[in-house]
């Protein structure tokens, strides 16, 4: 089950074709200004590329038939792959966001987060839009988005390390046992809740016994 949210404006109505497609214009103007191996920057492209996300629908992004990211494939060869439209889900390792020299029509920040897919592979992600709440090292998400280029940054330990960049306009928060859990106790899940007071209730009076009787005893 997910609780799914829209990163939507205004956009186009069909699929379009690469050489009239405004995000892939975008996008080769982009990676022109900041290629392939180098850190994150705002561009004037990359604002551009932003904006074009922006007028993008639901609909749209799925119309563009996202396919499973290869992260090894992308990095090894980012230019075959620049501008394929992905789909993945992964763990949010880490999320950090950064706010925009100049607001894009009404979007002043962009979050960025690394996802973990599996064991193996990171990916950073800008999320396009408006994300809803979601915890670092904690949620699990599936994002849509276009495969923009390789970045390259050193990470707290001063490591150097080089990913695939995409760029999500869409996001879904996946349910997972613990958000599950959480969401039973924060929207009313009487039963589990009583449940929960009387085993405290119980720990609480067997501690006070167990006190009291050892005071007794001395």
């Amino acid at each position: 089950m997910f609780l799914q949210y829209s990163l939507s404006l205004c956009a186009l109505l069909v699929l379009q074709t690469p050489a009239d497609d405004p995000v892939r214009s975008a996008l080769e103007i982009a990676v022109g200004e900041s290629p392939d191996g180098t850190d994150v920057a705002e561009t004037p492209g990359y604002r551009e590329l932003v904006g074009a996300l922006l007028k993008l629908k639901p609909a749209d992004v799925e119309a563009r038939q996202p396919g499973a990211l290869d992260a090894v494939r992308l990095l090894a060869d980012p230019a075959a792959g620049r501008g394929t439209w992905v789909r993945m889900r992964g763990f949010v390792m880490l999320k950090h966001a950064t706010v925009l020299k100049e607001p894009i029509g009404e979007l002043q920040k962009i979050e960025h987060i690394i996802l973990r897919p599996d064991a193996k592979t990171r990916v950073f992600v800008d999320l396009i839009g408006d994300p809803p709440p979601f915890k670092n090292q904690s949620d699990t998400v599936e994002i849509s988005g276009v495969f923009f280029r390789s970045v390259s940054y050193k990470n707290a330990n001063g490591v150097q390390v080089t990913l695939p960049y995409v760029l999500a306009r869409s996001m879904e928060l996946v349910d997972t046992p613990s958000s599950t859990l959480a969401k039973s106790l924060i929207t009313g899940g009487r039963q589990l809740l009583v449940g929960i007071v009387f085993g405290v209730l119980g720990v609480v009076a067997l501690v006070f016994y167990l006190r009291r009787s050892a005071k007794s005893e001395t």
